[in-house]
């Protein structure tokens, strides 16, 4: 499992993209522009970047995001909703950096 060692780590680079996130503030930003990124959005991307090319699993994921609270745990492919904003926001600022799902384990940055 991959170990996360701060949620206050602020910004997260790889490859062309960088987020950078406050509490009211959570940009990304490529070599073809910058959007908005929702908590989720950049929670789920930053998660990925720390783990510069790992898999990283569908239930670490919501581990870290929703940081295990039973009330908050997504029920069906919410994950998967996030998941796609994410990639359609990633593609509006980058030709360089693409999400894979890793079929049967999670999803990867490459």
């Amino acid at each position: 499992m991959l170990k996360i060692a701060s949620r206050e780590d602020s910004s997260s680079r790889f490859k062309d993209i960088y987020i950078h996130f406050f509490a009211h503030e959570k940009n990304l930003r490529g070599q073809l522009g910058s959007t908005h990124l929702t908590a989720h959005e950049c929670m789920m991307l930053w998660l990925l970047i720390r783990g510069q090319g790992c898999v990283i699993t569908r239930d670490e994921m919501v581990y870290f995001i929703y940081d295990d609270s039973e009330d908050d745990i997504p029920l069906g492919n919410s994950t998967e909703v996030v998941m796609a904003r994410v990639r359609k926001k990633l593609a509006q600022v980058s030709n360089r950096v693409i999400i894979e799902t890793v079929r049967g384990m999670g999803y990867r940055l490459a």
